[in-house]
């Protein structure tokens, strides 16, 4: 009998056995994980993609400061990290004030333009960047990095987001441009939400706006949206920030620490949540492990009763035990991190545009670093609940176990 027992119940038949003895437990506790696994998979999503965006975006921009008109922050913010459509100004003869103090290498002058919600324009609300080719600090950087060329003046760069591929013909104000080429994502709305468009193309959109009775624009030349200045190498930021707005009136000059420093500050916020929710769900866990044993403590009875009466020892049926767990926390984990990434995809733009926070989201990092140490966390909390819940029923005699069944 005992050898006919082993021969038929190896550690794998006896997991699948045990496993599939209840198919509303197994369903119940792995949905639960899955739940669990979305708030931990959600908030490590959260952490990271905060950050990598932020730290992509402040090398991208190319500059050491940035210079912005006095108490348009807020507004800034809403075009730099949520790509919202805004209009910026600073005072007039600021670039040629600039351009001369001493310390100052160079000066790329952008203004912020929004596209119309008419038939002037393919695509309405989105946020239209007038850049000069002979001095950006920004685009043409990583136009050369990548290959591309912006190879004349009816050409743009579109963002990661803009759902124009290179080659692709895009119109604004009734001006037609080519699409040089695609920023990869970033996660930060200045990038990914935006169209480059060089001067030149700039002047010619605005000149075929005034005809045809299309949608004006009209850009106020001389007055740019903000400047990024590069400094001499070994430049003090902060000195020259401090030059710049003792001398210049209406204007604010932003490091580039600075200008991330509110982002940071949500950032740790945000971590705090993180960090509480991170708690609640390991307690949850270590309950669920537990608590929802509790029900099938009285249907596991009879099976574990006839099991040590065929002979399969203890340890057998531990091991049964400890791989039915394994399986239903992998199952979840998975499942509840791809959920959390669809839900994480979907809720981006708000984020992003609403929240004014850059977030750049890494699939593959999730599933290569991030979802095995939850996985080995989850199933290490379960496992155990669950092999503390059958200790006390495999002291007893087999006979009780089956009777009481």
């Amino acid at each position: 009998m005992h050898e006919l027992s082993c021969r038929r119940f190896g550690p794998l038949s006896l997991a699948l056995r045990i496993c599939l003895a209840s198919k509303v437990k197994l369903c119940s506790v792995t949905f639960l994980i899955g739940v669990i696994s979305i708030f931990l998979a959600g908030a490590e999503l959260l952490h990271c993609g905060i950050g990598d965006a932020a730290d992509r975006g402040a090398k991208r921009l190319g500059a050491d400061l940035m210079i912005v008109p006095a108490r348009e922050e807020l507004r800034l913010g809403s075009g730099l990290f949520g790509g919202l459509p805004v209009r910026l100004a600073l005072p007039e003869g600021v670039e040629a004030a600039v351009s001369g103090l001493p310390g100052v290498r160079g000066v790329a002058p952008q203004y912020f333009l929004a596209s119309a919600r008419a038939s002037c324009c393919d695509s309405g609300n989105l946020l239209l960047v007038g850049f000069d080719p002979d001095n950006d600090l920004t685009v043409l950087p990583w136009l050369r990095a990548s290959g591309a060329r912006l190879d004349k003046a009816m050409s743009a760069v579109v963002g990661g987001g803009v759902m124009k591929g290179e080659g692709a013909t895009i119109r604004f104000y009734n001006s037609s441009f080519s699409v040089a080429a695609r920023l990869e994502k970033s996660g930060m709305g200045y990038f990914d939400n935006a169209v480059f468009i060089p001067f030149a193309g700039l002047r010619a959109m605005e000149s075929s706006s005034m005809q045809g009775g299309a949608v004006p624009v009209k850009i106020p030349w001389g007055r740019p949206s903000l400047l990024l200045l590069r400094l001499d190498p070994g430049g003090d930021r902060d000195a020259a920030a401090r030059l710049i707005e003792g001398r210049i009136g209406g204007v604010r000059v932003l490091t580039m620490p600075e200008l991330f420093r509110e982002k940071r500050e949500k950032m740790e916020t945000i971590a705090g949540v993180e960090r509480s929710m991170r708690v609640v769900a390991w307690l949850l866990a270590m309950l669920a492990a537990a608590a929802l044993q509790l029900p099938w403590w009285r249907e596991r009875r009879p099976l574990l009763g006839l099991m040590q009466c065929c002979g399969i020892g203890r340890w057998a049926i531990l091991l049964g035990v400890a791989v039915e767990t394994l399986l239903m926390t992998g199952i979840g984990v998975v499942v509840g991190s791809v959920g959390a990434l669809l839900l994480l995809h979907l809720f981006t733009p708000y984020i992003t545009a609403v929240l004014g926070i850059p977030l750049l989201l890494d699939a593959k990092g999730l599933f290569v670093s991030t979802l095995p140490g939850l996985w080995f966390g989850l199933a290490a909390a379960m496992t155990a609940g669950a092999l503390l819940l059958h200790l006390p029923l495999l002291g007893r005699e087999p006979a009780e176990l089956m009777r009481r069944g």
